[in-house]
């Protein structure tokens, strides 16, 4: 653990483009030229940004999320808030059952869809797959850009749900995909969800969609869901 000692504003200026530091460090007191401002750095990175290539957010925030103890998952798996493996799967039937027997877009355009159950018996993790149809497809004869949209959308929030019913109701705050490869009638696609990161009130997901058969990355996207609490 190293200490870095700041007693001045122009110091804290200075110092600021060698060490990266977490926005939510909160200062009790105003820092005047007599008082000294003791920062733990603790294996944060203070690689200097003008330096870097490129800045790996990834690396920051959880270098961040470390020091600062906001590893919810791992939170709450202390807590015992996540249920166990075996129950997960049950949550994600009971939550895909309930999609697909609404009156909604859901039931209308996602009724071949089916849970890998292999594969999503863990929390967090979710696998379905399906062959595309040709109501699935744009004009073109491709996998449609807004079925693909959607399904990132109901994957994602299924790998939420598998975590037990307290966060089963959730709705989208954020969605972002980008499209890598075509799919064409007929082929099967597999599309897997991870849950990233999860919070007291959002989740975190990553979901790629791949071809079956080539194993080719078809388009990935990253989603973000608001967990109502009740």
């Amino acid at each position: 653990m190293s200490l870095l000692n700041i007693t001045n504003s122009k110091q804290l200026l200075k110092s600021s483009s060698k060490i990266v530091i977490p926005k939510c460090f909160q200062l009790r007191n105003f820092i005047n030229s007599k008082t000294q401002l003791a920062l733990h750095s603790q294996n944060f990175s203070s690689t200097p940004l003008s330096k870097a290539s490129t800045f790996d957010y990834s690396k920051h925030s959880n270098e961040a999320n470390n020091i600062l103890g906001y590893d919810k998952v791992a939170h709450l798996n202390k807590t015992n808030d996540i249920q166990n493996s075996k129950n997960s799967l049950e949550f994600v039937k009971e939550s895909w059952k309930q999609y697909i027997t609404s009156d909604g877009f859901d039931a209308i355009n996602f009724k071949n869809l089916e849970i890998v159950e292999e594969e999503s018996n863990h929390p967090g993790r979710v696998v379905m797959k399906f062959i595309v149809q040709k109501e699935q497809t744009n004009h073109h004869g491709g996998l449609h850009g807004g079925f693909i949209s959607s399904l990132i959308d109901v994957v994602g929030s299924l790998s939420v749900s598998s975590y037990g019913e307290k966060y089963s109701k959730h709705v989208s705050a954020d969605i972002n995909v980008s499209f890598l490869r075509g799919a064409k009638v007929g082929d099967e696609i597999f599309v897997e969800a991870k849950c990233e990161k999860l919070g007291r009130s959002l989740a975190f997901t990553v979901v790629e969609l791949y071809n079956g058969k080539t194993k080719n990355i078809i388009a990935e996207g990253r989603h973000t869901k608001f967990i109502k609490q009740f």
